[in-house]
């Protein structure tokens, strides 16, 4: 199979989209043809086959400066890139399978436009996706269905921090974002300021909630093969303390998420390993999630759902290794990718019932109202 990888864009998880993508396409090669597409920071696309190299990224102004444009179309049936220019060479692919984190484009923003074009892709819903960026968002839809998550004050203006009444220490997130960026720990009101501050500076609103003592961070992958919903090994991560974007990412760039210091599987009971596991199995079916995705614990007196990531950093693949290799668990995703597809291809997409024109009296309908 020809697979377009896409990822990069406008996010400031643009990096991380980068690392995560060179994994995947890694595992794809293995029995796919992969045709690997960047997205600038300026959303311009680009294809070369050195987009495989992660050297490419050092220099990445210098080695892009001479490559030109690609766009996405299709004739007939058949998806391509092609290079901008009258005489350019089409490169014909079968299924698209983005890679991207953050607000932008993991928000359903790169799906959308697939969708649009009718490209078949790898991935959720497009409701799914923009659930699951909005983290206010996905804890009411969660709540409403009995999953416990944290309490928490949303706002949008630094002068709402007034009518916080939740107790002290907090932490602060921006709502939209992903991979710990600008998220802090405040103790008092005066870091309460300058953190929602930070945060408002990424993002229109931020979530702020009481922090947690010792507590317990577990991480769990889910996906859906066939009719069947299953779940990877529990990972525990963390040190009761917030891990930061430079805590996750900048001690090993080149494996992601993949290079956190994590106990997998962890050493939990049965009993709060067979809670997680059903809690993430109903999480992952109220939201209609596809593919693979990670969902983020807390446990404390209660066992939380803190976050849902709708496109894993490092594709979650570390923790399926007691089920599936990488190599595997791409071919899982695009299968099911296909099988949804189908699905989608054989609904009726128009409604002809009503001769709706015929019967309009168009003399009146569009009679001129304005100057």
């Amino acid at each position: 199979m020809k697979v377009l990888v896409l990822f990069g864009g406008e996010s400031v998880e643009h990096e991380i989209s980068i690392i995560s993508a060179l994994q995947v396409a890694n595992a794809l090669k293995v029995e796919h043809e992969v045709i690997p597409v960047y997205i600038s920071k300026t959303n311009k696309m680009y294809y070369d086959e050195g987009l495989l190299d992660l050297n490419f990224y050092k220099d990445l102004d210098k080695n892009l400066k001479n490559k030109k444009q690609i766009k996405i179309n299709k004739d007939e049936n058949n998806f391509y890139i092609k290079k901008r220019g009258l005489l350019k060479k089409k490169h014909y692919f079968d299924i698209a399978f983005p890679v991207v984190h953050g607000k932008g484009m993991e928000d359903s923003t790169i799906h959308g436009y697939l969708r649009f074009k009718k490209i078949p892709s790898v991935g959720s819903s497009l409701s799914f996706l923009s659930a699951c960026q909005d983290k206010v968002l996905t804890k009411r839809i969660l709540k409403s269905e009995g999953i416990n998550t944290l309490e928490y004050v949303h706002i949008s203006n630094i002068n709402e921090i007034d009518n916080i009444k939740l107790s002290y220490p907090l932490i602060v997130k921006p709502n939209n974002l992903g991979s710990s960026i600008a998220i802090s720990r405040a103790n008092n009101k005066k870091e309460l300021k300058d953190a929602v501050i930070s945060a408002l500076s990424y993002d229109t609103s931020v979530l702020i909630e009481p922090f947690l003592e010792n507590i317990r961070e577990l991480n769990i992958s889910v996906l859906r093969k066939g009719d069947d919903i299953e779940v990877s090994y529990i990972e525990e991560v963390g040190n009761n303390d917030i891990l930061t974007f430079e805590d996750k990412y900048e001690g090993s760039s080149r494996k992601g998420m993949a290079s956190l210091k994590r106990e997998v599987p962890a050493n939990v009971t049965r009993v709060l390993k067979n809670e997680v596991e059903e809690i993430a199995k109903k999480t992952y079916q109220i939201l209609n999630a596809k593919g693979v995705i990670r969902i983020d614990f807390i446990v404390s007196e209660k066992v939380y759902v803190n976050e849902v990531n709708a496109i894993p950093g490092s594709y979650a693949f570390y923790l399926w290794k007691d089920k599936y290799d990488f190599v595997e668990l791409t071919n899982i995703v695009l299968k099911e990718a296909r099988r949804e597809t189908f699905k989608e291809e054989k609904l009726i997409k128009t409604y002809n019932k009503m001769d709706i024109f015929s019967k309009l009296d168009t003399s009146k309908s569009l009679k001129k109202t304005g100057p």
